[in-house]
């Protein structure tokens, strides 16, 4: 049998992983990391078909971070360096020791796409409430139409609110 630790167990796990994700119903929309290795290349499983890969933006140049990764399956960038981040007291980002609650100054595609996750969960229950049930493909729509010029670095560049109102006044559901 193969060790877990080996190269040869990860990559059956991630292509499981991916293959789990692309089972989803299109109403479940998620959000990955794109990964922290500076690659042209997106980790899984944020390659998959079926899911938003983001990457990370710097604040403070409004460039793509140097250690996200990126390719053609980005969907959006989002602020991820420098971000203040809750931590699990006693974890090893937990520098400051100080217990419960903790929080760190953190930088990473898993701080950029809490940033998107959530805005997609708030435009989700909007949809609702209109009566639509939103999806992946509306949301990858939504960059298509009021984004950037989809870009490997960039996707479709920042996930803004504007874009789910635009949108729902798109499809009829407002005037």
């Amino acid at each position: 049998s193969t060790p877990l630790y080996s190269s040869a167990a990860s990559d059956v796990y991630k292509r499981q992983i991916c293959q789990a994700l692309m089972k989803l119903p299109k109403n479940v929309i998620v959000c990955v990391a794109s990964g922290n290795d500076g690659e042209h290349q997106v980790g899984s499983p944020a390659y998959a078909p079926t899911v938003l890969a983001i990457n990370a933006l710097d604040p403070a140049t409004g460039e793509k971070a140097d250690f996200s990764n990126y390719g053609p399956e980005s969907a959006f960038i989002m602020p991820g360096v420098d971000i203040m981040s809750g931590i699990a007291p006693g974890s090893l980002l937990d520098v400051i020791g100080k217990g419960y609650p903790s929080y760190s100054i953190l930088s990473g595609t898993s701080q950029a796409t809490p940033h998107a996750s959530g805005l997609i969960a708030l435009m989700v229950e909007y949809f609702d409430r209109l009566g639509y049930t939103l999806t992946v493909d509306d949301v990858k729509k939504m960059g298509q139409y009021y984004g950037e010029p989809h870009s490997d670095e960039r996707g479709y560049g920042m996930l803004k609110w504007e874009y789910a109102e635009k949108y729902a006044k798109e499809l009829g559901l407002i005037s």
